[in-house]
């Protein structure tokens, strides 16, 4: 079907379709939700549309502050934007065509080739959060082995980056912010922007992981957040796609070095995941990237800082 003709066939049938918007007073029962509960009970009455932020009198309101303000009237709407469809007796909510794009470049244009790569990079985007969403979440994400777990990390950095580095006007954080937003009163949680830029972070450090790679051997995932910290440190305060060839060399040998230190009689082999979250800014840390290991001495030093920095918060 040609561009034409799929946005008239859009226009057809407008009395099966309305606003994805809810309005009414809060509910009582939210006296006893969380936030992400009124957020799913919400996407319910959207028909699965994601909910967007409340509106009081036209203004908004967070969602925290929904339960001091019960039986008074609220708007909400699917946001992206979208309608609820009927079809064959049940409502489904779909977004509009290019939002996305739309919102990603703070233009509307309607130069048809524009529409059309609107739409395309639309479907592009819901596609991709289907995927992420049937593969990734915790539920099935929780089922897999520890390396199984690193490895889905890295392969959803891949493909995130590959997405945004194909499309011109499409930048990280919009794609990111996007990503979580679809995920806005989803029953199953954790599709979050902090995630999603771990993740990619991830892939940057070791993009040219081989099946030897320790990334795929490891046996402490929760570890890697902190070691990308580690890695990236000594270039605090740039994001690391602006360094430039030989910089990001520098933090990925240091990223690698970290991995090996974790495996086997590694320094990191047999610490805990709170002791190396207090450890990550240290001069230890600093050492292990920069150096590869530890002497036995500076490892001696570093299990008796871990030590006298526990005593203290007891």
């Amino acid at each position: 079907m040609d561009l034409r003709k799929k946005l008239l066939a859009q226009r057809k049938g407008k009395s099966t379709k309305r606003p994805a918007k809810w309005e009414g007073p809060i509910p009582k029962r939210f006296n006893k939700m969380s936030i992400h509960e009124m957020q799913i009970w919400m996407r319910n009455q959207l028909k699965d549309g994601p909910p967007g932020t409340p509106k009081m009198g036209g203004h908004e309101i967070r969602w925290n502050e929904l339960k001091g303000n019960i039986g008074r009237r609220i708007t909400v709407e699917s946001d992206p934007p979208g309608r609820i469809f009927q079809r064959e007796g049940r409502e489904k909510w779909i977004r509009s065509q290019g939002s996305m794009s739309r919102a990603a470049t703070n233009s509307l244009s309607f130069d048809m080739e524009k529409v059309g790569k609107n739409m395309a990079l639309t479907d592009k985007l819901d596609d991709l959060f289907g995927k992420i969403y049937s593969q990734y979440n915790r539920q099935t994400y929780g089922d897999l082995s520890d390396q199984e777990k690193c490895q889905k990390r890295w392969e959803m950095g891949k493909k995130l980056t590959e997405i945004y580095e194909s499309e011109e006007h499409l930048s990280k954080d919009v794609l990111f912010k996007e990503l979580e937003q679809l995920a806005r009163g989803l029953e199953i949680a954790g599709f979050t922007i902090y995630r999603y830029r771990y993740d990619c972070k991830l892939y940057f450090l070791s993009q040219d992981a081989g099946d030897s790679h320790p990334i795929f051997t490891i046996d402490k995932p929760e570890f890697l957040q902190y070691l990308c910290e580690i890695s990236t440190g000594n270039y605090s305060g740039r994001s690391y796609s602006e360094l430039s060839s030989m910089e990001a060399q520098d933090t990925r040998k240091r990223f690698e070095r970290l991995l090996n230190q974790c495996l086997g009689d590694g320094v990191f082999a047999k610490i805990e995941q709170k002791e190396l979250e207090k450890i990550v800014k240290s001069p230890y840390a600093e050492l292990v990237a920069t150096n590869g290991s530890l002497t036995e001495s500076q490892a001696a030093e570093m299990h008796q800082y871990i030590q006298q920095d526990q005593l203290e918060e007891e």
